[in-house]
């Protein structure tokens, strides 16, 4: 049965899905912009295609119908681009949508594409959650995140370019050649923007679908939730500390007369230690000063002693000095 779907494929399919018309002419590398145009010559490549949206090796991408947002409750809402206020779609700050492609793509089985954020978007802020590449043989439009990083809502115009294409042309070997099956791409297929969301959103787990929500503005809401009962709390208590705010100050007053009598009082203690122990080394001095002039007093009674002890001596000296001179004059001379 499958095999058969296969086949019924393939017969609808026309001839460019698997065969190159440029065969060799175009190598397989990133397509410059005559490439594209001359691929969009042939088959519809992109579409609506405007020669003015194409860059030296890109095209240009902008803001399709609609756009996809989860709310505060965790729902998916859609917005209609087409009603947006003054043709410019809001971005909500710190925030994640989805924006679908106002291109559509059909891709033959030779050909991938990529796609990046315009660099003036990038700059001021956004950003974008680019996927892996588009596989060859992709035909529908694609669904572009975009990730408001900044804290004031965002507003792109639905008239200028968001995103831009590369396209590049694989070995994809042509439906003929024996080896083809080896590199076979995968099959046609068109995708819807809710379709991807909803794959996107269910847990692999339960298979339930979870809200795809910026971590950014949910936790920024319960830290904004947690600042304003602070608020609350802190305006209570200040209400309390007026509603008693004579107590308040009475008692901080006695307080404050409490602290100042006891430091009163116990600097007039260490005063009052203070001076018992000098007034008891003034006393210690004087005792010792005294006991020092009391002996002056005794040596200088002795002193005299001994002075008066040295003079009878020089008087006795004397005495005995002219005795022996007069003995000496007195004795016959041989």
């Amino acid at each position: 049965m499958k095999e058969t779907n296969r086949h019924t494929q393939k017969e609808l399919e026309p001839c460019w899905k698997r065969t190159d018309p440029f065969g060799c002419e175009i190598a397989p590398a990133l397509l410059s912009q005559i490439e594209i145009e001359r691929y969009v010559s042939e088959f519809p490549l992109v579409k609506p295609f405007d020669k003015s949206r194409l860059k030296p090796a890109s095209y240009e991408g902008r803001i399709g119908k609609n756009a996809f947002i989860y709310n505060e409750n965790g729902r998916r809402q859609e917005i209609q681009t087409a009603k947006c206020s003054n043709g410019f779609l809001e971005i909500p700050k710190m925030s994640i949508v989805y924006v679908e492609s106002d291109i559509e793509f059909n891709l033959p089985y030779y050909i991938g594409l990529r796609f990046n954020l315009r660099i003036r978007h990038i700059h001021r802020g956004l950003l974008l959650g680019t996927g892996p590449l588009i596989d060859p043989g992709y035909h529908g439009k694609i669904l572009i995140p975009l990730h408001n990083l900044t804290s004031e809502p965002y507003h792109i115009s639905v008239d200028e370019g968001l995103f831009w294409v590369e396209f590049s042309k694989t070995t994809y070997l042509a439906e003929n050649d024996p080896k083809r099956e080896v590199n076979a791409p995968p099959r046609w297929a068109v995708g819807e923007s809710e379709d991807w969301i909803d794959r996107a959103s269910k847990d692999p787990k339960t298979g339930m679908s979870v809200p795809i929500q910026s971590s950014i503005s949910v936790e920024s809401e319960r830290i904004f939730k947690i600042a304003n009962k602070s608020k609350k709390i802190a305006s209570n208590t200040r209400n309390f500390v007026m509603g008693f705010g004579f107590l308040s100050i009475t008692v901080a007053g006695l307080g404050l007369v409490y602290f100042l009598t006891n430091f009163v009082q116990n600097t007039y203690g260490q005063i009052n230690i203070s001076r018992a122990h000098m007034q008891a080394s003034l006393d210690k001095y004087e005792k010792k000063l005294s006991t020092v002039d009391s002996r002056m007093g005794e040596l200088a009674i002795e002193n005299a002693h001994l002075n008066e002890e040295l003079a009878g001596i020089r008087q006795k000296n004397e005495i005995l000095q002219r005795q022996i001179l007069a003995f000496t004059d007195n004795y016959p001379k041989p």
